[in-house]
C-alpha cells in the first residue's frame, strides 16, 4: 500500500529492484481489494476494510464505464488506440 502507489494514490504495476512504476490496470485494483478483504475477514483489522473500500471506489471512479462493464485501463492512464473491456466477466472459463 505504500510502496507501489503514486503521490496522487494510484496504483503501479510493478518492481523490481528498484522504484515502482507502470499504472496499474483493473485487476490489479481487483485482485489488491480482494485480498485486503480476505486479510480483514482473517484478522478483523478494520483498517484493512477500509483500504478495501478506498481501492474500490478508485477502480469504479477510474476504469468504469457510463456505458456499463470496466475498461482495462484507468482514464488516467497512457493514451491508447483504445480502451478495451471484456462484455464478459469470464466466469464461465473459471470453475472453482
Amino acid at each position: 500500500m505504500t510502496k507501489h502507489r503514486d503521490k496522487n494514490g494510484r496504483l503501479l504495476r510493478t518492481s523490481r529492484g528498484g522504484p515502482a512504476k507502470g499504472a496499474a490496470y483493473l485487476e490489479d485494483y481487483a485482485f489488491l481489494a480482494h485480498g485486503l478483504l480476505r486479510l480483514y475477514a482473517a484478522t478483523g483489522d478494520a483498517k484493512r476494510l477500509n483500504q478495501a473500500r478506498e481501492l474500490t471506489d478508485r477502480m469504479i471512479a477510474e476504469f468504469s464505464d457510463p456505458d456499463g462493464g470496466f475498461f482495462f485501463t484507468a482514464d488516467n492512464a497512457e493514451s491508447l488506440f483504445v480502451r478495451t473491456k471484456d462484455p464478459f466477466d469470464g466466469a464461465a472459463a473459471r470453475r472453482e
